[in-house]
C-alpha cells in the first residue's frame, strides 16, 4: 500500500529540483557576475527545502536531543558545575553551561558539546514561515526627481547658479539608500552622493555616521570628503551629502570577485594603521557605542542577544552557545581606536590598483583595532597572505593583533553578521524584497556557522 503524497511532498520535489538545477548552473558557468546569483538563488531554495521537513526532522531527533541534554546535564552534575535551568527543554540553557564547562576544560564537555552542535545543526532551519506567509512584492520608493533635487540645491546655495544633469539611485545596501547627483553649482561640476534614510527606517546612526566621517576625513586619506547633513526630509527622508569617489569594489561582503592587486592591499594596510591611530578625543558621537572594557564588550554582547530575540522571538540553541563563549572570552584590555566596523572589499573603492576610498561608516565606533582586522581577514587572506597584510600594517604605525583577541573578534564579527541577517530575514516576510531574502536565509546561516566553527572547530 502507497504512502498518499502530501502538499509538503510536492512542495519539497518542486524545491528541491529548482535547488539542484540553479546549483548546477552556478557551477556551470564561469563569469563570477552570473554564477554568483544563481548560487544565491540555488542556496535559497535549499533553505527552503530544509524548512519544508523542520517538523519531521525534529520529531525524529527528539530523543536524541532529550538523552543528549540528559547527558550534559549528568556530566555536569559529577563535575560539579552550576546545573543549568530546571526545565530540561531549555536546550540553550544547557548549551550553555556546556560551553562554561568547556572552558573551564571538564572531561568530557566537549565531546558532548560537539554532539549537540551538530544534531542541532541538522535539525535547525531558522524562520518557519511557509510561502503563504511570504508577500507577493512590494513597492520600491518613488525616485527623486531632477526637479526635486534641483529646487533643494538652489535653495542650499543660496540661489547660486545650479542645474541638475541626473539623478541615479545605487543599488545596494540595506539601511540606507545611495543617491548619485551630478550638477553643476557655480560653474564647477559636481559629483555628490546622499547617504538617505528610507522612509520608515530609523535614522539615529546617519548624524553620528557624518560626524565620525568629519572627523576622521582628511586630503591625503581615502575617504570621500563629507559636505554636509540634512536632517529634515525635504528630499524623501533624512541624508548627508559627500564628493563622489573614484573606483569600484573588488568584491562582495563574502570576499574578492575578481583579482586583487598588491598595491591595493598596501593601500588599505596604510589606511587602518592611520585610522586606528587616529586620536578620538573630540569624536562627538559615534554610530555604534563603544567596545573599549570587558564591561562595554559583555554590553555589546547583551545588545547583540536582544536583537536576536526581537528578530525571532527567541534565541535559538546554536547562537546561544555562541553568546556564551563570547561572554567567557572576552579580552581583558582597555583602548580608545576609532573603528569603522565594516572594513571589507564590499565597501572599499579602487581605480588602477590603488585604494580610493573606504566607504559606509554606520558601524563606526571607539574600540580595539583588532576588531577590524579580524572582520578584513577572511577577504584578505584568499588574496594575500595574512602575515604579509599584518606586517605592512605594522610598517605603517599600527599594532599587530594579540592572538586571543582576534580570536574573540573572528567569532564576534561573524556573529553579529548572522543576527543583523535574521533581522534582514524579518524584513523580507513584510518586503519579499530579494537582497534580504538571501541575507536573512542564505548569508546569516553561512555566518552562525563560520561563528561555530572559529568558537569550536569544525563541526562534524
Amino acid at each position: 500500500m502507497s504512502t498518499a503524497v502530501t502538499a509538503t511532498d510536492r512542495a519539497a520535489a518542486v524545491v528541491q529540483t529548482l535547488h539542484q538545477a540553479l546549483g548546477g548552473m552556478a557551477a556551470a558557468i564561469p563569469e563570477p557576475a552570473l554564477a554568483g546569483p544563481l548560487g544565491y538563488f540555488a542556496d535559497a531554495a535549499g533553505w527552503a527545502l530544509h524548512s519544508l521537513r523542520s517538523d519531521e526532522r525534529a520529531q525524529a531527533n527528539e530523543k536524541v536531543l532529550d538523552e543528549l541534554a540528559g547527558e550534559a546535564r549528568a556530566l555536569l552534575e559529577e563535575a560539579g558545575w552550576p546545573p543549568p535551568a530546571d526545565d530540561p527543554s531549555e536546550i540553550g540553557a544547557t548549551l550553555q553551561a556546556l560551553v562554561g564547562a568547556t572552558e573551564a576544560e571538564v572531561a568530557g564537555a566537549r565531546s558532548v558539546l560537539d554532539r549537540f552542535l551538530a544534531t542541532l545543526a541538522y535539525v535547525e532551519t531558522g524562520r518557519p514561515a511557509g510561502p503563504e506567509d511570504l508577500p507577493a512584492g512590494s513597492v520600491a520608493p518613488a525616485p527623486l526627481s531632477a526637479d526635486q533635487v534641483l529646487a533643494y540645491l538652489r535653495d542650499r546655495f543660496g540661489g547660486h547658479d545650479v542645474t541638475v544633469d541626473s539623478v541615479t539611485t545605487i543599488g545596494g545596501g540595506f539601511s540606507k539608500r545611495t543617491i548619485l547627483v551630478a550638477a553643476t553649482v557655480g560653474g564647477k561640476q559636481e559629483a555628490i552622493v546622499l547617504r538617505q534614510v528610507p522612509p520608515g527606517q530609523p535614522d539615529d546612526t546617519l548624524a553620528p555616521e557624518y560626524a565620525v566621517l568629519c572627523h576622521v576625513w582628511s586630503p591625503d586619506l581615502p575617504i570621500a570628503e563629507p559636505l554636509w547633513l540634512e536632517p529634515t526630509d525635504v528630499l524623501g527622508g533624512p541624508f548627508f551629502a559627500n564628493r563622489k569617489a573614484a573606483g569600484a569594489p573588488y568584491g562582495t561582503v563574502e570576499g574578492a570577485h575578481t583579482a586583487v592587486p598588491e598595491s591595493f592591499c598596501e593601500d588599505l594596510s596604510r589606511f587602518l594603521a592611520r585610522l586606528h591611530s587616529t586620536d578620538a578625543t573630540g569624536l562627538p558621537a559615534a554610530p555604534v557605542p563603544p567596545m573599549r572594557t570587558a564591561d562595554e564588550i559583555r554590553a555589546a554582547i547583551d545588545d547583540m542577544a536582544g536583537k536576536a530575540v526581537l528578530a525571532t522571538g527567541a534565541i535559538a540553541p546554536r547562537l546561544a552557545a555562541v553568546l556564551a563563549w563570547l561572554r567567557a572570552n572576552i579580552p581583558d584590555r582597555t583602548t580608545a581606536s576609532i573603528i569603522h566596523g565594516d572594513v571589507g572589499l564590499h565597501n572599499a573603492l579602487a581605480e588602477n590598483g590603488r585604494l580610493t576610498a573606504v566607504l559606509d561608516w554606520e558601524r563606526a565606533h571607539v574600540g580595539d583595532p583588532v576588531e577590524d582586522l579580524a572582520y578584513l581577514r577572511p577577504s584578505i587572506e584568499p588574496v594575500q597572505p595574512w602575515e604579509d597584510f599584518l606586517d605592512r600594517y605594522v610598517a605603517h604605525g599600527g599594532t599587530r593583533p594579540d592572538p586571543a583577541a582576534e580570536h574573540f573578534y573572528t567569532v564576534w564579527q561573524d556573529t553579529w553578521r548572522h543576527i543583523e541577517c535574521l533581522r534582514l530575514g524579518e524584513d523580507f516576510l513584510a518586503s519579499g524584497t530579494v537582497p534580504s531574502l538571501i541575507a536573512g536565509f542564505v548569508l546569516g546561516p553561512r555566518f552562525l556557522a563560520s561563528a561555530l566553527e572559529s568558537a569550536f572547530g569544525r563541526q562534524p
